[in-house]
């Protein structure tokens, strides 16, 4: 049994799938909500990340880990964070005739409130919902992570 699971993280791994890859294959499938039902306070699950995204399509992120920062790690800052900040999100075109909600910094800050320089700082999400979910409930996938609506 060792040596299954042993070859099944291998596999995993050596794929380089990601954890919204994962998910793609364990009961989630794409979905393409309507925007107002992007609207609300979400949070991380293997993370605090904190993303409100709001009716203006304006959005406050806090709790955010440096992985969520960037997926660039050539441009992310140098300080390990968590960091918080605020910018635009829009929905746009993904694969498979879904929409993908995008979110777009204006502003970054470390732990200790300084500005982070840069200005390329956003998160791409994949929008998702559970098929082994009675409630089929809604999920926005990152590569690291994935955030459940609050409430």
């Amino acid at each position: 049994m060792k040596r299954v699971v042993a070859l099944v993280v291998a596999l995993v791994l050596g794929a380089g799938c990601s954890l919204g890859d994962t998910f793609a294959d364990n009961g989630t499938v794409r979905a393409d909500p309507p925007e107002d039902e992007l609207v609300g306070v979400w949070t991380g699950y293997s993370s605090a990340a904190r993303y409100e995204l709001k009716a203006d399509h304006t959005f406050v992120a806090t709790a955010v880990p440096l992985v969520q920062l960037s997926s660039d790690p050539a441009a992310r800052p140098e300080n390990g964070g968590p960091f918080h900040g605020d910018g635009r999100w829009t929905y746009e075109p993904g694969p498979d005739n879904t929409r993908d909600p995008v979110l777009r910094y204006e502003h970054v800050y470390d732990q200790n409130d300084v500005p982070v320089p840069g200005t390329h700082f956003f998160l791409h999400t994949s929008t998702r919902t559970e098929t082994v979910s009675p409630d089929h409930r809604l999920i926005l996938s990152l590569t690291d992570d994935y955030l459940s609506k609050a409430g």
